[in-house]
């Protein structure tokens, strides 16, 4: 608790539902997450040694993951343990991010880039959405906003069990870029440590 008293003061941009001390643990996370990240290992040719890191039971039904459906967080826990061990290096999990950000949140997205092309949106207009988006990946835990700046602002997650797997911690940063990148010239996201636990993560992110 002393660490988060570091942080910078910000306005409150959209809060915990329900508040901090109450959020239920995630108990579920949309196959669709699941189904992208395995799509763009096998695009980079890592699937073999993804499949590989799987616990033998595992080694055919999480690759066959269909999207759209509703899987136990152990599902997501054991894929991006199996991810994690790649050891992969940072640039490479952004672009992975970035991958799967595309395609998990385009349709969820689509009115906000409709707004941006007759200049009517702004990273702050897609922020606004993230309760709604994170609901659409994650059952249970919570993610709240905080405007830290006219172009800047964080982002925590809480009761994210995801949260302890680096490879998902880090490659987080790229499915928030591909979100705000849309709206922005530039976006630039890193991870505030003192946020950053086995059960939460927090983010800094700033535009131009």
């Amino acid at each position: 608790m002393e660490a988060k008293r570091t942080l910078e003061p910000g306005e409150v941009f959209v809060p915990f539902v329900p508040d901090r001390a109450h959020a239920p643990m995630a108990t579920h996370v949309r196959s669709t997450l699941i189904a992208s990240s395995v799509a763009s290992l096998r695009a980079r040719g890592l699937f073999d040694a993804y499949r590989a890191n799987l616990a033998p039971a595992l080694r055919d039904e999480l690759p066959a993951t269909i999207a759209g459906l509703w899987a136990p967080i152990e599902r997501g826990l054991a894929h991006y343990d199996a991810c994690d061990r790649l050891r992969l290096p940072v640039a490479e999990l952004l672009t992975i991010g970035e991958s799967v950000g595309a395609r998990s949140t385009q349709s969820a997205l689509s009115l906000a880039a409709k707004l941006a092309a007759g200049g009517g949106a702004t990273p702050w207009t897609v922020l606004a959405q993230s309760r709604r988006l994170w609901e659409r990946m994650f059952q249970g835990s919570s993610v709240g906003v905080m405007k830290i700046g006219p172009k800047e602002a964080r982002m925590e997650m809480i009761a994210w069990p995801l949260a302890r797997i680096a490879y998902n911690r880090i490659s987080y940063r790229g499915i928030l870029t591909s979100m705000i990148k849309p709206f922005c010239t530039q976006v630039y996201v890193s991870e505030v440590p003192q946020l950053c636990t086995s059960f939460t993560a927090g983010y800094r992110i700033a535009w131009a």
